[in-house]
């Protein structure tokens, strides 16, 4: 998942330790190994392998993927798993590393053209997941995860605490909060499939004429497929001025799993409940992120309290 702090691990001698034990126990000198950043999970990278290693001890989401892996057909591209564990309770795991680049470090080269192919094939992947059987997959992840939080009460009081802060107006929260009672309304009977959870560019790995790779499921959740399909939706739309084309790139993906009043309800519910868990993160750790007004989230949930649907008006409007 993509934040806005990378956690400084490169100067844990612990984590190095374990780290550099690893590497060598597959014949990859520790010094030539290149520290790649991490949040939830360290990063770690040789010429040819990828080593994640959990940040927090207990965190079991590292080996849950391992198991989901198993699920998944070819055309998913995930890599292929050398060798995983837990090492005084941290989870690791080491994996093939990919030819290529992640699409979120490859984007600001990429031309129009490049860049709608890179979201048709972000999706096509992400379809592949969807296609895994769900009596399988949910015996692995569950219909509920901390990033992808669906709990009411934690939501109001996220709102609550946006109009006490005065960051959000009394009226724009209270848009906010029918647009969630319609999603709470809908979404026990939308039908759920095994969703990446956090499909944003950085989780997709771009080589040369297209994506090759989905990667990092540790948020890997049962639920309807608007979850997955919203962070499609934010590489095109905005509220600001997006690229024509790549608008008409993702409606034409979008606009068949939006058919029902009830897709659309899930789809501005999802939308809304990511940027309200992020700025509520942001909040808690604004070093860095500049003025207020300009955060991401609080412009895009802004948006969305116009009470016309907000940045997501020329998606839902019938052509």
């Amino acid at each position: 998942m993509s934040t806005t702090t990378s956690n400084p691990l490169p100067e844990n001698e612990d984590f190095q330790a374990l780290a550099g034990s690893i590497f060598a126990r597959h014949g990859v000198d520790p010094a030539a190994v290149q520290w790649a950043g991490g949040w939830t999970n360290a990063v770690w990278l040789s010429d040819g392998l990828v080593l994640r290693l959990s940040t927090r001890r207990g965190n079991s989401g590292l080996l849950r993927e391992t198991q989901l892996a198993r699920l998944f057909p070819p055309e998913v591209g995930y890599p292929q798993l050398v060798e995983c564990g837990t090492t005084s309770g941290y989870a690791w795991t080491l994996a093939a590393r990919l030819p290529g680049e992640s699409l979120g470090s490859a984007w600001p080269g990429l031309s129009r053209e490049q860049r709608a192919i890179a979201l048709r094939g972000l999706w096509e992947r992400a379809q592949a997941v969807h296609s895994v059987p769900g009596f399988k997959a949910a015996r692995i992840v569950s219909n509920e995860t901390w990033f992808n939080s669906t709990d009411p009460a934690k939501a109001e009081a996220g709102l609550a605490r946006l109009a006490r802060e005065r960051i959000l107006t009394g009226r724009e929260c209270k848009v906010l909060l029918e647009a969630l009672a319609c999603f709470w309304r809908v979404k026990p009977a939308a039908p759920c499939v095994l969703c990446h959870g956090d499909l944003t560019p950085d989780n997709a790995i771009w080589q040369g004429k297209g994506i090759v790779a989905l990667l990092d499921f540790e948020f890997a959740v049962m639920a309807p497929v608007q979850l997955d399909l919203n962070h499609l939706v934010k590489c095109a739309y905005g509220p600001g001025e997006g690229e024509q084309e790549l608008r008409q790139t993702v409606k034409t993906i979008a606009r068949p799993r939006l058919v029902r009043e009830q897709d659309k309800a899930l789809l501005v519910g999802y939308a809304l409940l990511l940027e309200l868990w992020l700025l509520m993160d942001w909040l808690d750790h604004p070093e860095g992120e500049g003025t207020l007004g300009q955060w991401e989230p609080l412009r895009r949930l802004r948006s969305l309290a116009d009470g016309r649907l907000g940045y997501l008006r020329p998606l839902m409007l019938v052509p």
